[in-house]
């Protein structure tokens, strides 16, 4: 029979994790430790990180005061379109197709601060982030963007170690373009005191994977995070990561994946509710708007040449402003991409290819449910606060969506939709609308292909030029010339 803990939980569901010192003179060590959990689950501890228990014990305490506040408070710092500021209970699915109802758990996003008349300010997820007066909560700005800083220094000590193992420099993912200016998202997470039912799709926060570089999350001592290392298991078998007093737990991020052509792991985790108040601290990391993410050189040769990996590693969640996601950010590993790809302005040309860059940055940003959700129908007798807080929250992400898919029409078109009450609204007038006219046009584009004749009358170097160009604009619409 298995041995239990303090938290009922079988000692043999515990995943032992490596963990790492990050004062050890003994580097070959640490990189050798490192590389171990990075080929195994991508999972490891890091301790002495120069990040007092004192200061963190602080953060935690400036945490609690903020989820503490009253709701109506709360939602005055709801999340701003650059995804900054407060999410409520249930507002985020991460693993929408075995969740009943959201994440049961609240969370408040801090990124890089960029004031509006820096140019980083207009690039996603750079902006000015909200904060509660210093009336409300004093010193609490101040806290967090120290810790925001810390954190950093934090994950440029475990990137060093990273590069080693991947036979890389030890400063390669310090260079300008890469961690010079990164992205990196404070996210303070309260996990209610609900108790979790994986059989009928209650969790504080469900399967998902992080989509980025790397994450550091601190946590209080109350357990809840699991990992599964095989998520094509059947079935999937989750093992526990037990809090460890001082430490950080590191994972890595899809993109780091990407980037190692598959060698090292983002895996598969979730959160599950005990029935005890849970709090825990996550920071995000990613590289800069100006990288390239294409596979090192170091992890492909000629028998193991870049995979296209764009559809390996999904969950069937919700992607995260959070740092989780179904698709990674970072592009296949056989191409170079920049991170963070905006999608272009849509001026009714092309709409297919306009359509999967839309679709791809709304799931970068937790909020491609919504083209397809209607507004939700809370059952009867559901708490007049609880109906709230879900309504509000749909509205607001609701809103979100919709005006970042305004945000990427000409302002011709802007005009015309802008007038769409939903998202889901707004997407299949666009679908209806210039679905239709793409598949006219590559009927149109076919049919001169197939029609086009040699003329002896004419110029052969004239005739060639118009085969030329009806050749280029078949291959603009993606249809191929099969002989």
């Amino acid at each position: 029979m298995a041995n239990s803990n303090k938290n009922g939980i079988a000692s043999t569901n515990i995943s032992a994790l490596h963990c790492i010192d990050l004062s050890s003179p003994d580097i070959h060590t640490s990189v050798s430790l490192l590389k171990k959990a990075c080929l195994d689950s991508g999972f490891f501890y890091v301790v002495n990180h120069k990040i007092s228990q004192e200061f963190t014990d602080e953060v935690f305490a400036q945490s609690k005061k903020l989820f503490d506040l009253p709701l109506e408070e709360k939602m005055k710092l709801l999340r701003n379109e650059k995804h900054r500021g407060y999410t409520p209970v249930l507002d985020e699915h991460l693993d929408a197709v075995n969740q009943i109802n959201g994440d049961y758990k609240e969370g408040y996003y801090i990124g890089v601060e960029a004031l509006e008349d820096d140019p980083d300010a207009q690039r996603p997820f750079y902006g000015s982030n909200v904060w509660p007066t210093a009336g409300i909560l004093p010193g609490w700005r101040e806290t967090m963007e120290k810790y925001h800083q810390e954190a950093l220094e934090v994950t440029k000590a475990v990137s060093r170690l990273i590069a080693l193992a991947l036979d890389l420099d030890a400063d390669f993912f310090g260079q300008p373009e890469f961690l010079g200016k990164p992205i990196g998202t404070l996210r303070l997470l309260h996990y209610e005191g609900k108790l979790s039912d994986p059989s009928t799709g209650i969790f504080g926060a469900g399967a998902h994977t992080d989509y980025g570089l790397i994450t550091l999350l601190a946590t209080d001592d109350v357990c809840g995070l699991q990992i599964c290392k095989d998520k094509d298991a059947k079935p999937q078998i989750w093992e526990y990561v037990p809090p460890l007093k001082g430490a950080f737990v590191v994972n890595l991020g899809d993109m780091l994946e990407r980037w190692s052509n598959g060698i090292f792991r983002s895996t598969l985790h979730r959160v599950l509710g005990n029935g005890q108040e849970r709090y825990s601290i996550a920071y995000f990391v990613e590289p800069s708007h100006d990288c390239l993410v294409e596979c090192l050189a170091t992890c492909q040769s000629k028998d193991n040449p870049p995979r296209n990996m764009s559809n390996e590693n999904q969950t069937n969640g919700n992607v995260a402003g959070t740092g989780a996601t179904v698709t990674s950010v970072a592009a296949s590993s056989s191409r170079s991409t920049p991170a963070h790809a905006m999608a272009g302005k849509f001026s009714s040309i092309d709409f297919k290819r306009w359509q999967m860059k839309m679709l791809f940055y709304l799931t970068t940003l937790s909020l491609q449910r919504f083209i397809k959700e209607d507004p939700l129908v809370l059952a009867e007798g559901t708490p007049d606060d609880e109906r709230f807080v879900v309504t509000e929250a749909w509205k607001h992400s609701d809103f979100l969506c919709k005006n970042y898919i305004l945000s990427c029409l000409e302002d011709s078109l802007y005009n015309v939709y802008s007038v769409m009450e939903t998202s889901k609204a707004l997407w299949n007038a666009l679908e209806k609308k210039y679905k239709t006219e793409d598949a006219g046009l590559k009927k149109f584009v076919a049919a001169r292909f197939l029609d086009f004749k040699m003329i002896d009358t004419r110029s052969v170097i004239t005739q060639v030029h118009e085969l030329q160009v009806i050749v280029h604009d078949l291959l603009a619409e993606g249809l191929l010339i099969v002989t």
